[in-house]
């Protein structure tokens, strides 16, 4: 994926859209740093979720049922299933009003899909760096966004 389809929502004036677009292009890019992409159906998914038009219920739900009824495919580039499960679970849990996830630990998040975005890999320096934390709190935030997936 070469753009962020989430991007222009991430600017949204109206908060609700804003932090859907946020979740979905963290979930995403978390799963970028697997070498995983996601289907044109989940970023359609996405947004549909993002513009209110479906709940994240129904957007796991269509997901699922979009991949029980296609038949399966193998090869690296089409491993597209687990990205899209992974980051509609992802986005489900930062979604939510009682997340785990601090305020600080979201923002933290957002500015390291801001800087990596979906093709860059990064580890506990650049995030110290980026961040300017200690290595006890970058080695923190990397175990809270695996523990995440």
């Amino acid at each position: 994926m070469e753009k962020d389809p989430f991007k222009e929502y991430l600017r949204e004036s109206e908060p609700d859209k804003a932090h859907k677009g946020y979740a979905w292009s963290t979930a995403i890019g978390l799963q970028a740093v697997d070498g995983l992409k996601p289907s044109k159906y989940l970023i359609d998914t996405a947004i549909q979720n993002i513009e209110g038009k479906i709940t994240m219920k129904e957007a796991k739900s269509l997901i699922g049922s979009y991949y029980e009824e296609r038949p399966v495919h193998l090869s690296d580039d089409e491993r597209t299933e687990e990205a899209d499960k992974v980051s509609s679970r992802i986005a489900e849990i930062l979604s939510e009003k009682g997340s785990k996830f601090s305020v600080k630990t979201m923002v933290h998040i957002h500015r390291l899909f801001e800087k990596f975005g979906f093709d860059e890999v990064f580890g506990r320096s650049a995030i110290m760096e980026l961040l300017e934390l200690k290595g006890s709190g970058a080695s923190k935030l990397l175990s809270n966004l695996v523990q995440a997936r």
